[in-house]
């Protein structure tokens, strides 16, 4: 496991030796503990911004935030890492908060670097409505990099060179899959379907935190399809609330994925169409003999 000072010496090295002369740190208060009113003091204060979203007006609001850490701030650097959850050491329980967003390393003018960053965040959905999108979120991106092609990638993140955050396993990987592009437009032209992708995204993190608690383990890597695939079908299924389409996912990975294909289940999926009963109200009521077939007879494909 890369430990804390691990990744603080990758940062020195990025820092000091390959020119980047400093380290942008994004933090946002509204995604988990972060101890800005200790660290902001100790930082000049023409070197921090609140990436302030242009529709709010409310300056109290807490606005994700960036500072620039020099090299004379290997302490708050240091810091910023074990609050994100990194491990002390091998025996290390790691428990990643996601308030902090990652390391970004850019060359040339901060402030290209800070609009691009908050314009990013002003998007148009499939309805051409204006949306804020959370794509700095370390639990948001790494699947933003999976839905978007190359060139859409390159306009998300522009100017930044490298962007890293701490993973869902408290690995700091690098989120920048392209070079930079420090004058590039940040407005997105996605397809019905990527914002369709994208709007499951809180549903595919909740279901993981869900799944850690329930098992005790967090779902290994090779099975996020299966997890995408499951939440796909809990749309099919008519599954639009929530805690619906967690409920169906979380079925489908410790059940069976085709779980649904069962009698007795379709009729539970159909009474939560037509009822405000909840899915786990409804599977609760499944007798016995439900899950032991599940478990032992193959199914098929109801015909249409």
């Amino acid at each position: 496991m890369i430990q804390v000072n691990d990744i603080l010496e990758r940062f020195r090295a990025l820092r000091d030796f390959d020119g980047f002369g400093h380290v942008l740190l994004l933090v946002d208060p509204l995604s988990g503990h972060v101890p800005l009113e200790n660290w902001t003091p100790r930082v000049q204060a023409d070197n921090q911004w609140a990436l302030r979203d242009p529709q709010v007006r409310d300056v109290r609001f807490p606005f994700p935030r960036l500072l620039l850490i020099g090299e004379a701030d290997d302490a708050l650097l240091e810091e910023s890492i074990r609050i994100a959850g990194a491990a002390d050491n091998v025996d290390s329980v790691v428990s990643v908060n996601p308030a902090i967003c990652g390391w970004l390393f850019a060359h040339g003018i901060t402030s290209d670097v800070r609009r691009h960053l908050i314009a990013a965040a002003q998007q148009r959905n499939a309805k051409y409505e204006p949306v804020r999108l959370r794509y700095y979120d370390p639990r948001v991106l790494p699947y933003l990099n999976q839905m978007l092609e190359p060139e859409q990638r390159q306009q998300l993140l522009g100017p930044v060179a490298h962007w890293f955050a701490l993973d869902r396993f408290g690995r700091a990987v690098d989120l920048q899959t392209q070079p930079p592009a420090p004058y590039i437009p940040s407005s997105l032209s996605l397809t019905a379907d990527q914002w369709a992708s994208i709007e499951r995204i809180e549903a595919v993190n909740r279901t993981l935190a869900a799944y850690s608690d329930l098992t005790g383990e967090p779902l290994p890597v090779d099975r996020e399809t299966e997890l995408n695939i499951a939440l796909e079908r809990a749309a099919m299924n008519g599954m639009s609330a929530l805690d619906d389409a967690m409920t169906f996912a979380l079925y489908a990975l410790s059940v069976r994925p085709d779980f649904d294909l069962h009698p007795a289940v379709a009729e539970a999926l159909k009474n939560v169409r037509t009822s405000r009963l909840a899915l786990v109200d409804e599977l609760s009521l499944l007798p016995a003999h439900v899950w032991t077939e599940l478990k032992n007879v193959e199914l098929k494909t109801p015909p249409k």
